[in-house]
């Protein structure tokens, strides 16, 4: 299951696409992350305020979860991933004071 994007990526640059493929997923004689932890980071940037791409979502979810992710993983994964949304106020609340401070 891969998005239709892949598709055309596989017919006009299959070496672009196995490349891609190997930066996200990995060679399958690497050693590091288990399967259901790489799609828990895939639903988790995919997720993020910054990007939220249902379908990903989605696809990330029911993978995650066939490879024996719980329930409370994929929420507590999806709760993390908003954590990016307080950026903007870490960064925006003091450059705020300090504007209102130099008034």
């Amino acid at each position: 299951e891969w998005p239709s994007w892949m598709d055309a990526m596989l017919y006009h640059c299959p070496d672009a696409l196995e490349a891609f493929l190997e930066l996200g997923y990995g060679r399958s004689d690497e050693v590091g992350l288990d399967a259901k932890a790489r799609e828990l980071l895939f639903l988790a940037a995919n997720a993020c305020p910054a990007l939220v791409e249902q379908e990903a979502i989605r696809r990330h979810t029911r993978r995650a979860l066939r490879l024996g992710a719980t329930a409370e993983e994929v929420l507590q994964t999806v709760r993390m991933a908003n954590v990016i949304a307080l950026h903007p106020l870490v960064e925006g609340i003091p450059q705020l004071s300090a504007v209102a401070a130099a008034r």
